[in-house]
């Protein structure tokens, strides 16, 4: 009689088991297994309010530190009232024109738990999704990271396989295709990771904008050899962020982190082809803008 094993059942089945074991593992040990929250406050007062209803109902938070870089100031005061409402809330003052990685960057330095969770407005966490993201990351061995996005970037989408059709270095080594496949198509909104991991890979990069620097922390600790997850979980609130028009300034500096980033990642054939892209988009901004308004030209 012939027995058929599934293995990749079997893997599964185990995979479940152990995930099980450790959510009860959480549940029963609170006090090991708190995280810090770095809730970046940026866009509409609606929005913002909203992302930070979700984070106070999860469980598990140990503190929810939040860098505030807005300029309105019943939002302000609407935070600070907020933080002296709960004990675990604490809130940081900054620059509106703060980066998100530098927000984040002074959140770290705050934070006082042994995991992290990354987050800006107007994503909405869905309840309990620490407990489900956690129990996972407990069981690897290595460097991990658990990114949290909105939707998946399917092969469809122009951006993500002009990506996936690059190579990917590692040191001085190219990186097969599949390789990186599964971490482009991550795209995180937010992140879920542990304070030792981001210690090491140096914080985040504050050459990066604020598009790719959660990625640029995902490609970083897959090319160290870590574990990289996309989970589907994040809801937008709804609020649309304002617009705000943008100097040429700033424009340039934006080309200039998107080039950093490919630069870092990306070989030397893909970095000339995108870095082409990147100033005819540059030009056909520059000649839009004037045209619209020769005296006082601006880019949105």
């Amino acid at each position: 009689m012939a027995h058929i094993i599934d293995l990749h059942s079997a893997w599964q089945q185990a995979s479940r088991q152990v995930s099980l074991i450790q959510r009860h593992a959480l549940k029963t040990h609170r006090r090991l297994y708190r995280i810090s929250v770095i809730f970046v406050a940026r866009g509409t007062d609606e929005a913002i309010l909203q992302s930070l209803n979700t984070i106070l109902s999860q469980d598990l938070i140990r503190e929810i530190i939040i860098v505030s870089c807005t300029a309105s100031v019943a939002l302000n005061n609407k935070l600070y009232d907020i933080a002296r409402e709960h004990p675990r809330v604490f809130l940081l003052f900054q620059n509106p024109d703060l980066s998100l990685s530098k927000a984040y960057n002074l959140g770290l330095r705050h934070s006082t738990s042994k995991y992290l969770l990354l987050l800006s407005a107007p994503y909405l966490l869905p309840k309990n999704i620490v407990v489900e993201l956690l129990a996972p990351g407990l069981t690897k061995p290595s460097h991990w990271i658990m990114g949290i996005q909105s939707a998946f970037y399917s092969s469809f989408d122009p951006f993500f396989r002009f990506q996936k059709n690059s190579f990917y270095k590692q040191g001085n080594s190219v990186l097969e295709k599949e390789q990186i496949h599964h971490v482009i198509s991550v795209m995180p909104d937010c992140l879920l990771v542990s304070y030792d991991m981001v210690q090491e890979m140096g914080a985040l990069d504050t050459a990066c904008n604020d598009g790719n620097v959660l990625l640029d922390l995902c490609l970083r600790v897959h090319a160290a050899g870590g574990d990289v997850f996309g989970h589907v979980a994040l809801k937008s609130s709804g609020v649309s962020l304002s617009k705000t028009k943008v100097s040429l300034k700033q424009l340039d500096g934006l080309w200039k982190s998107w080039h950093h980033y490919y630069q870092k990642h990306f070989s030397q054939h893909y970095r000339k082809r995108h870095a082409c892209m990147l100033y005819i988009k540059l030009f056909i901004k520059i000649i839009g803008a004037m045209i619209r308004n020769p005296k006082n030209p601006s880019f949105c």
